[in-house]
């Protein structure tokens, strides 16, 4: 492995970090940019009722399917925010 492909990682981090961030003429600056935090707290969230294994879990939910459910359609309304 070379040492190049082990930094790379970080030097995207950097890259994304001080990237100018770009809002279209006419969008609503709140909504268009809470989209992508939105899709990625869904998928969080999803992940944190999801048991791996029978000791580890998130969250022990009665409703954990429901949850799931729910949470998925938050990801959309992101997706939907975004456009």
């Amino acid at each position: 492995m070379c040492i190049r492909d082990r930094f790379q990682p970080f030097a995207d981090m950097v890259k994304i970090f001080i990237k100018e961030h770009i809002t279209p003429r006419g969008a609503d600056w709140l909504p268009y940019n809470l989209a992508p935090v939105l899709a990625v707290a869904a998928v969080l969230m999803v992940w944190a009722v999801i048991p791996f294994t029978v000791t580890f879990f998130g969250v022990d939910l009665n409703v954990g399917v429901l949850f799931i459910i729910a949470v998925g359609s938050l990801g959309e309304m992101g997706i939907i925010l975004a456009g």
